[in-house]
């Protein structure tokens, strides 16, 4: 297999990537199990947060402030909207007598890892990308020293880890998990800075029998560690979480290679499927959960609930990702696209 040149061919198959963790996570959402659950929460959020340091780019002349806002428009927006927009199908859809009316929408504007939110957890993901964009970018403006802006992020990024061991409460807007995911975003800033180096090249192209026996390596520590979960604050024995974490993307990034070439030299009708749904991502993070929601909801109404949880769940896949992707049409191809931060 011939290595692959970053410049010609990065963007076609990490969209891959972004559309194989993008369906990782709405498979999670919809649950095939706790060995699955734990096994992706090992890498799917690692991965959004080193493709995201990958594609970051320094502009000396920007000013911070008109680099938040940017951020905002593409993070935030998307977020408030979609998260308020919500909320009255939780009431209609969601909400026991028990509940506080008024709690979601606290939690969507201050406590956002804890799951009660109107229907859209993973909106979480949002807030925290946007605060690790920001952090990395006063640091590279701020501080023109590499090795500093590492030891500083290191640090950072452990205080991240261990917060929830030492400290009584959590930080608002996923920022505490934000310091974790500034390791992942400056990890794959500066292994994109050093792609031409011979061992960062070989690393990004690994073999498929190499590609096999590290997928196993992850998956055996993944089971081995404690229970992963950014959203939480929780990553088990902190260096397994992350040496695991790095082995996942390395191995997903060539896998994805890989299935790109094949589906490529093939002209796969899937390709191009898989290929918008990483381009559009954030349509499937914003609205999985809801169109899940109705679903279930519609195929517990159809009597679906006797059938075992498994055949459940891949009938509930097959019927989620074919109208996400009608929907993701719809918006990405009008005006509307702007609730999306476009």
């Amino acid at each position: 297999m011939k290595t692959v040149n970053f410049k010609d061919t990065r963007i076609e198959y990490l969209d891959v990537l972004r559309g194989i963790a993008i369906i990782l996570m709405i498979m999670g959402h919809i649950g095939f199990g706790y060995i699955f659950d734990k096994y992706i929460h090992v890498f799917h959020m690692p991965i959004w947060f080193f493709i995201s340091g990958w594609f970051f780019k320094v502009k000396e002349n920007e000013k911070i402030g008109k680099l938040i806002i940017k951020y905002a428009k593409s993070l935030l927006v998307p977020y408030v909207i979609w998260g308020i927009l919500q909320y009255p199908i939780w009431l209609l859809l969601c909400r026991t007598p028990e509940d506080d009316i008024w709690e979601p929408l606290r939690n969507l504007f201050w406590m956002n890892t804890n799951l009660i939110m109107p229907i859209a957890g993973a909106l979480w993901f949002l807030t925290c990308l946007f605060f690790a964009q920001v952090f990395f970018s006063i640091l590279l403006r701020k501080i023109k020293n590499t090795l500093i802006i590492i030891m500083i992020v290191v640090f950072i990024s452990t205080c991240g880890c261990y917060w929830n061991r030492f400290a009584s409460f959590r930080l608002p807007w996923a920022l505490d998990t934000a310091f974790v995911a500034l390791g992942f975003v400056a990890l794959g800033y500066y292994l994109h800075q050093e792609m031409k180096r011979k061992i960062v090249q070989k690393a990004f192209n690994l073999t498929l029998p190499i590609c096999v026996i590290a997928f196993s390596i992850n998956g055996i520590l993944g089971l081995l560690n404690g229970y992963v979960n950014m959203r939480v604050g929780t990553y088990g024995i902190v260096t397994v979480f992350w040496f695991n974490a790095i082995i996942a993307i390395l191995v997903y990034w060539n896998g994805s290679r890989l299935l790109y070439q094949y589906m490529e030299v093939r002209k796969h009708k899937g390709l191009n499927w898989i290929q918008e749904i990483g381009k559009n991502s954030i349509v499937y993070l914003c609205l999985n959960q809801l169109v899940i929601l109705v679903l279930s909801k519609i195929l517990v109404a159809l009597g679906f609930s006797d059938i075992p949880l498994g055949i459940r769940g891949v009938i509930l896949l097959f019927i989620t990702l074919p109208i996400l992707y009608k929907i993701e049409k719809i918006f990405i191809n009008s005006c509307a696209k702007i609730l999306f931060g476009k």
